[in-house]
């Protein structure tokens, strides 16, 4: 983990405030970042699925 746990009131604003500014707020397979498994993906959307890509572990 890269800081401190954030818990799910913690993270709840963030997709609706980033996708609002025109980014994509995801979990690491792409999917809703408050339903995942604890992980959050946040970028200006442009390449975003590059940078999910990057992200995921081999296999």
């Amino acid at each position: 983990m890269a800081g401190s746990e954030l818990g799910y009131e913690d993270l709840a604003p963030m997709p609706v405030l980033v996708e609002e500014a025109g980014g994509r707020a995801t979990d690491l397979s792409g999917g809703p970042s408050l339903s995942g498994p604890d992980t959050a993906v946040v970028s200006t959307g442009r390449f975003h699925d590059e940078l999910l890509g990057l992200l995921r572990p081999p296999g």
